[in-house]
């Protein structure tokens, strides 16, 4: 899956300016700065995110210099009970 994050300020070729997390987890591929290196999203399912928040530009402390343009960070969510899920 190839689908970099673009926001305000970057474009999607440029991935290089905005990070991706899942529970933590950097995502994001900075192996270079253009939109073949897509976020690894293979990482999470989409069944499995309770919570996806965006922070715009460089604000935080907590994120490194790379968050000049937006932070995803995913938040998956633990299942209550036995759950079977199965695509065709």
């Amino acid at each position: 899956m190839n689908s970099p994050i673009a926001v305000r300020s970057t474009s999607n070729s440029q991935t290089a300016r905005g990070l991706v997390y899942a529970d933590g987890l950097l995502l994001s591929n900075f192996l270079g700065n253009t939109f073949t290196f897509a976020p690894r999203w293979s990482m999470v399912f989409a069944d499995d995110i309770e919570r996806t928040d965006v922070i715009y530009g460089p604000y935080s402390a907590l994120y490194p210099g790379n968050s000049i343009g937006a932070t995803v960070a995913i938040t998956t969510r633990m299942p209550e009970k036995f759950e079977v899920d199965a695509h065709v």
